[in-house]
């Protein structure tokens, strides 16, 4: 996989060995820390389907189950759009292009802060080897930013 230089300081690789039966598998932990909206930790392009999108796309390693989890603590910078209900989404997107989300936290329509920390949550995915897939962090109040996040792909090699 390859990682924009300028972002190679967000990014922690750590290589554990783990026995699996007979066999000793490598599991391979990406850690994006402090995720800014609009860039790319990850190889692949910031799909822009609207102001309010942020994706790191990659590929699920030949021969193994990709595992997805993590947590975002977030602060937000609201807008006048004080009617809306902030959901942040994790979007998967498969070799089909079929889009699977997970929804990992949410604003109330009462709950809007020129900033604030969003309430943490956590989710787990398991997909199949060589799938294309896109984590997008999706904050669907259109006046309002996730200035950070965190979170973790694991995937144990064959």
């Amino acid at each position: 996989m390859k990682t924009a230089s300028r972002q190679t300081r967000n990014i922690r690789i750590i290589v554990a060995l783990i026995p699996v039966a007979l066999a000793v598998s490598a599991v391979v932990v990406y850690e994006l820390a402090s995720m800014q909206k609009g860039e790319t930790i990850i190889s692949g392009s910031v799909i822009v389907v609207a102001d309010n999108y942020n994706a790191t796309s990659f590929y699920t390693p030949a021969g193994a189950n990709i595992y997805i989890s993590g947590n975002f603590s977030a602060q937000i910078a609201s807008g006048p759009n004080t009617g809306a209900t902030g959901t942040i989404r994790v979007l998967i997107v498969n070799d089909t292009y079929y889009e699977q989300y997970v929804t990992v936290g949410s604003l109330p329509s009462n709950y809007f802060y020129d900033s604030g920390d969003v309430p943490g949550g956590s989710f787990n995915v398991n997909l199949p080897a060589n799938t294309p897939c896109w984590i997008v962090y999706w904050d669907n109040d259109p006046y309002s930013m996730i200035i950070a996040s965190t979170v973790k792909l694991h995937w144990i090699e064959p």
